[in-house]
């Protein structure tokens, strides 16, 4: 592939490209991306500034509005630290006490799956996708709250996704 052919095929991606750091690990590497970088995109006669991440902003404010919208299509998923917290302490509270009062004891398992996101299924993924989503169009909102916090003024910046007509 030539030099021009090499360009022509990265202008035509909608996300580019990133840089790529590696990790070393026992085993091998572990590739660390930096997609917050921005890259000059030409639109019409305006040069913009998009990362990837922001390319991306939108899907995943989708995302997470069907997340809350329908937890149940989720089933046990988790997203953050916090999630995990949450699900843990309410598995604790279902949890049979013994005689004495006391909790049975626990054992946890903490595993990695190698290569698991190579190995997922694309079009099984756009096939779920394509269940959960339940709207024909989104509108996305972007607003800044200000609020009083221990003595300070705090501000803070909002972007989600409803159903369009919401």
């Amino acid at each position: 592939m030539t030099d021009a052919e090499a360009k022509e095929v990265l202008r035509q991606r909608k996300l580019g490209f990133s840089f790529v750091r590696l990790l070393p690990k026992e085993t091998g590497v572990r590739p660390i991306v930096n997609l917050a970088r921005r890259r000059a995109i030409q639109r019409g006669s305006q040069l913009l500034e998009l990362s990837i991440n922001q390319i991306l902003q939108a899907a995943f404010q989708i995302l997470t509005y069907e997340k809350y919208n329908q937890p149940a299509r989720l089933g046990a998923s988790v997203f953050s630290p916090d999630d995990i917290y949450v699900k843990l302490k309410e598995y604790k509270l279902r949890l049979p006490k013994n005689p004495d009062g006391t909790l049975q004891q626990l054992y946890f398992v903490k595993l990695d799956v190698q290569a698991c996101f190579d190995t997922i299924e694309q079009t099984k993924l756009l096939d779920i996708l394509r269940e959960l989503i339940s709207e024909d169009m989104y509108m996305r909102q972007k607003y800044g709250q200000v609020q009083m916090a221990t003595g300070y003024i705090k501000r803070t910046y909002v972007a989600n996704a409803l159903p369009d007509g919401a």
